[in-house]
């Protein structure tokens, strides 16, 4: 499998920011290429210049949005999806209905597609995935305490997405 992480290394303001370039290190062999990007364009580049299976977006994110140097991706500029996976560990980049909308876009675009419907912390809460072609299944409500995928959890050092990313739990 091609894996690929992309993080923002433009922010060394924030705890975020500072850890990533540090835990890109220790997962190292987890990923054929490691990029530190300081623009969209060159996030862009990356994801588009090979094949990869899995790509890993590690950067700051409200709902519906993610940015790399306070700049936001647009959906419409990701290459089109080969079947793999785009991942955002971002805060709520796929929430609330901005967020939904963009996961389904890309699934559209042929992407299989995970990310967070809330803010990360520690235990990278509301992890949901939606496939290539489908719709997202989420509800789209931002708030905290009324999501109820907020208790679909991740541990931060775990590189791979568990089954139940992709399915409602019962």
């Amino acid at each position: 499998m091609n894996k690929v992480l992309i993080y923002d290394a433009s922010d060394r303001s924030s705890i975020a920011g500072l850890s990533w370039p540090v835990f890109a290190g220790v997962f190292t062999k987890q990923f054929n290429r490691i990029a530190a990007v300081r623009t969209v364009e060159q996030c862009l580049d990356e994801v588009e210049d090979a094949a990869y299976d899995n790509v890993q977006i590690w950067a700051h994110g409200l709902p519906g949005k993610v940015y790399i140097n306070g700049e936001p991706i647009l959906v419409d500029k990701f290459p089109p999806g080969r079947g793999g996976t785009i991942w955002f560990r971002t805060c709520s980049s796929i929430g609330g209905p901005i967020g939904k909308a963009r996961a389904w876009r890309l699934a559209m675009r042929g992407w299989n597609v995970a990310g967070h419907t809330d803010q990360i912390g520690l235990l990278h809460g509301g992890l949901v995935g939606v496939r290539r072609n489908q719709r997202p299944w989420w509800d789209d409500i931002t708030k905290r305490h009324w999501s109820k995928v907020r208790e679909r959890h991740i541990l931060p050092w775990s590189m791979r997405l568990p089954e139940w990313t992709w399915a409602k739990a019962d």
